[in-house]
C-alpha cells in the first residue's frame, strides 16, 4: 500500500504545481488597472476636457485614456496587459495649463496606483507659422529628449502652443503640419528647461511633394503610409489625413519613387504602384491609388504601348517607371476571362 500512497501523493503535488503555474499565467495575461488622482494649481474642479493618457515608454502614441472626475480628479484606466507604461494628465489647450510631469508605472498581475498627477503652468510658449514666416497655422508640436526620444506632443490650434510638464534638461522641438496644406515639418529648435525665453517661433517648410491617397472609388484613405525613396533608401515618410492628404519635404534634388501602403484597418487594399518623379520640378498634387485585388490573378507589367511581353533587351522597366515620352503605367491585376484568354488593363499613373 505504501507505494500506492506515495504515487498518489506525488500525483497530487504534480497537479497542484500545474494548477499554480496555470494560475500564474492567467494572472500574467490579465494585467490590472491603473488609477490615481489629477490635481491642478487652480484647484478643483479640473478644466473640463482634461484627460489622462497612457503611453508605452519612448512612444507618443496613446495606448489608453481616461477622463478623470473633474470634481475630485480620480481616474482609472484599464484593465491593461502586464507591462511598463507612462501616464500623463493633459488639460485642454484653452485652459492655460499644461500637462503634468510623466510618471512611469509597472503593471504585473495586479492593479497599480500612480498617486497624484499635477497639471502644470507653461514653461515655453510660442507660435507655429506657415513657410511665409508670418501666417499662424494650426499644427502639432513635438518635443524630443536626446534628439530622438519623444516626450511630449501638444496641439497648436491657430498656431499657438504652450509646453509644460518637462523635467529640467535640453530638448529638441519640432512643429508638424495638421492641415491639408503643402507644408513640411519645421527645422528642429534646441531648447533648455529652464532657460529658453518665450515666445518661440517654429516655421513650417514648403513641401517638395504632396497629394492625396485614394482607393479605386476615388474615396480618400486616412492613415496610409506614404514613402519617398531613391536608390539610397527611404528619405521621407508621411501619413495621409482624413482627406487623404499627405506632404513630404526636406528632399535634395534628384529622382525619387513615391508609393503608399494601406493603413492597418484596410485589409482589402494593396499598395499603390510606385510613381517616379523629380525634385525640383515635380507636378503636384500627386494622386496615389490603393488598389483592390481580385480573388485570384497575377500582377503584370505593360509598357507605354500596352505590350505585356518583354521583347526589349533587359526586360520590361519596373512598374510605374517612366515610359516613352515620360508616361508611366501601373502594374495591374489580370484575370483569365471565360475563354481562358488574359484580360489586361493599363492605366496611366495619375499626376494631377
Amino acid at each position: 500500500m505504501k507505494p500506492s500512497r506515495f504515487w498518489r501523493f506525488g500525483l497530487v503535488l504534480g497537479v497542484t504545481a500545474v494548477l499554480l503555474a496555470w494560475s500564474a499565467l492567467i494572472v500574467y495575461a490579465q494585467g490590472g488597472t491603473i488609477s490615481g488622482v489629477v490635481s491642478s494649481p487652480l484647484g478643483y474642479p479640473l478644466p473640463a476636457g482634461t484627460v489622462v493618457k497612457l503611453y508605452k515608454p519612448g512612444s507618443e502614441d496613446v495606448y489608453g485614456m481616461a477622463h478623470p472626475d473633474i470634481a475630485d480628479g480620480r481616474f482609472q484606466i484599464g484593465p491593461v496587459p502586464n507591462g511598463l507604461y507612462v501616464v500623463r494628465a493633459v488639460p485642454p489647450t484653452s485652459s492655460g495649463l499644461t500637462p503634468s510631469l510623466p510618471k512611469a508605472v509597472s503593471v504585473f498581475g495586479g492593479n497599480a496606483n500612480v498617486g497624484t498627477l499635477v497639471l502644470t503652468t507653461p514653461q515655453i510658449t510660442g507660435t507655429v507659422v506657415a513657410p511665409d514666416g508670418i501666417t499662424p497655422v494650426t499644427a502639432t508640436v513635438h518635443v524630443y529628449a536626446g534628439g530622438t526620444v519623444p516626450v511630449l506632443r501638444v496641439e497648436a490650434p491657430g498656431g499657438q502652443f504652450a509646453l509644460g510638464g518637462l523635467v529640467p534638461g535640453s530638448y529638441a522641438v519640432e512643429a508638424r503640419r495638421a492641415t491639408a496644406d503643402p507644408f513640411w515639418r519645421s527645422a528642429r529648435r534646441s531648447v533648455t528647461v529652464p532657460g529658453t525665453s518665450s515666445p518661440l517661433t517654429l516655421t513650417l517648410r514648403q513641401a517638395d511633394l504632396w497629394g492625396v491617397v485614394v482607393d479605386e472609388t476615388n474615396a480618400p484613405v486616412n492613415g496610409a503610409r506614404v514613402g519617398v525613396a531613391n536608390r539610397g533608401g527611404v528619405h521621407a515618410v508621411d501619413y495621409s489625413g482624413p482627406a487623404g492628404f499627405w506632404a513630404v519635404g526636406g528632399l535634395t534634388p534628384g529622382t525619387y519613387w513615391v508609393g503608399a501602403l494601406p493603413p492597418p484597418y484596410a485589409h482589402g487594399l494593396v499598395p499603390s504602384t510606385p510613381v517616379s518623379t523629380t525634385v525640383p520640378g515635380a507636378a503636384a498634387p500627386m494622386t496615389l491609388t490603393l488598389e483592390t485585388p481580385p480573388q485570384s490573378g497575377e500582377r503584370h507589367r505593360e509598357d507605354e504601348h500596352g505590350h505585356t511581353g518583354c521583347p526589349r533587351p533587359g526586360g520590361c522597366p519596373p512598374c510605374g517607371s517612366p515610359g516613352t515620352g515620360g508616361a508611366a503605367y501601373r502594374c495591374r491585376w489580370r484575370l483569365p476571362d471565360a475563354a481562358g484568354a488574359r484580360r489586361v488593363g493599363a492605366h496611366r499613373a495619375s499626376r494631377d
